[in-house]
């Protein structure tokens, strides 16, 4: 209303010391202040509507000055007057279109700001950028490890950076009351690796990179701590107040799901060892009874050499030598099935693939020697050293000797072998050879999923988790036809470690 009655005011001014004073000028021109000051107060029509009228009041003064005779200056200046106003209307109605698509804009982008399901967070990183260019002038070159070295620079900084705007989706994701809340309690939310995070994210910022991505922790307002994945776009050729968008996607439930999917996996893993275990009985009853045997017969021989009526204690100390060795040998095998059958977190050392081979075949050798299978071994002559849990490389290297041996039940050649190598230099390479029936398009594709069997009672467990496990490791793991005739091998790659 204010703007409206100076509007009228300063038109009814123009028209006055426009026709009653002596000025030789185009004073009409100045109702263009009254079109602009209207453009802010009225729509097309509006506007349309008070140049039409500043138009006739121009008109009107020129009638009562001069009358209709025309004469050449002042008719000259009312058309100037004239046209200005009408130039000056196009562009006040250009302004107004323009203003009207940035407000349609900026509503669109507040609709999408405020209702995108993922948090959003805008901030001015100018006061950081001058903390983080003082540094640069003070000869810091490495910044993000001189940040991460000091943290209480990462505090400064963010005490420095002004949050200009968040979504109601950070509000909720931070279980903030509101916003105003959240804007002055956002360190809060941080943990001790979300510092870390805010450091590289800093050293990319001024870096000149268009953006950064990382995963982290935070914690709630009520003390919740969710995992995240943060997104942060800065701009290009621009100052460094210029403002940073931050969008942080709350991953916890995903992480949870992952976590339990884990889990079933290792859960499952067990099972399958147990059911391996049991198919192993007879061969592990074997390899107990071959050192118990051992330590009967040694220690009966013991027993003969004291009774003697002079003693051979040489002789009783050989048999006590070989109680120990037997002893020692059963217990191994004992530990070997206990680690076997036990639910035990996955434990990865560096190990030599030969040795974790070795040991495989000393727990199949009863069962393949009933399948009469001929085993072959060709392994590498140097250490082949990877970082691996050794049961259940063990259980990956038995699932695929055992299938292969039972790929040649009925076969007349039924030869197994299991090579390793090292096929690039770091990685290390291990396959096992059968000569079975061999494998057709369809069991190609499917061999490694879940449930998926070519054997009639088959549980369909043994290669999928066999790839879960090898690729857990960093590793991958493929069968192919064999080139020079009958049956499959079953490889897998796991990354060379240093020794």
């Amino acid at each position: 209303m204010l703007f409206a009655l100076l509007g009228a005011s300063l038109a009814a001014a123009i028209f006055v010391v426009d026709t009653f004073s002596r000025f030789e000028i185009a004073i009409a021109v100045l109702y263009g202040i009254v079109i602009l000051l209207s453009a802010s107060l009225w729509r097309q029509r509006g506007l349309l509507a008070v140049a039409a009228g500043c138009a006739a009041l121009t008109v009107l003064s020129f009638l009562i000055m001069h009358g209709i005779r025309m004469p050449g200056q002042p008719l000259l200046r009312c058309l100037v007057s004239l046209a200005g106003n009408g130039i000056t209307t196009l562009l006040a109605l250009r302004m107004q279109h323009a203003m009207d698509v940035l407000r349609a804009g900026e509503r669109r982008y507040r609709r999408i700001f405020d209702s995108s399901g993922v948090a959003i967070w805008e901030e001015d990183y100018s006061g950081a950028a001058q903390i983080l260019a003082r540094l640069a002038r003070e000869g810091v070159s490495d910044l993000e490890a001189h940040l991460l070295a000091n943290p209480r620079i990462v505090t400064a900084c963010m005490a420095a950076t002004r949050t200009v705007d968040l979504n109601r989706a950070a509000v909720q994701m931070l279980q903030a009351p509101d916003k105003a809340t959240l804007q002055t309690a956002l360190e809060q939310t941080f943990l001790p690796e979300t510092y870390a995070v805010q450091a590289r994210l800093l050293s990319a910022f001024m870096s000149g990179a268009p953006g950064f991505e990382a995963a982290t922790r935070v914690r709630t307002l009520r003390g919740e701590i969710r995992s995240v994945l943060i997104a942060a776009t800065f701009p290009q050729g621009s100052q460094p107040d210029e403002h940073v968008f931050v969008s942080v996607l709350d991953v916890t439930e995903r992480s949870r799901t992952e976590q339990a999917l884990e889990q079933a996996r290792a859960q499952l893993a067990h099972v399958n060892r147990v059911a391996t275990m049991g198919e192993l009985t007879a061969s592990i009853a074997h390899e107990v009874n071959q050192p118990l045997a051992a330590v009967v017969t040694q220690g009966e021989a013991a027993l003969r050499w004291l009774r003697r009526p002079r003693p051979d204690l040489e002789e009783v100390g050989t048999s006590l030598e070989a109680i120990v060795r037997q002893g020692r040998r059963a217990g191994e095998v004992v530990r070997r099935l206990r680690a076997m059958s036990r639910d035990v977190t996955p434990q990865r050392a560096v190990l030599d693939v030969n040795e974790v081979v070795n040991e495989a075949v000393l727990l199949l050798r009863r069962e393949l020697s009933e399948h009469e299978v001929e085993l072959a071994l060709d392994l590498f002559p140097a250490s082949l050293p990877v970082a691996a849990d050794r049961i259940q490389l063990q259980q990956v290297l038995m699932n695929l000797m055992m299938n292969g041996a039972q790929a040649m039940e009925g076969r007349t050649t039924r030869a197994l072998q299991v090579r390793s190598s090292r096929p690039g230099p770091d990685l290390v390479e291990i396959a096992v050879q059968d000569r079975g029936r061999g494998l057709d398009e369809d069991q190609m594709a499917r061999l490694f999923t879940a449930f998926y069997t070519t054997r009639e009672h088959g549980m369909g467990m043994g290669l999928s988790i066999s790839r879960s496990i090898v690729e857990s490791h960093g590793g991958r793991i493929r069968a192919e036809r064999n080139a020079d005739g009958p049956g499959a091998t079953f490889a897998f790659t796991l990354p060379l470690a240093a020794p």
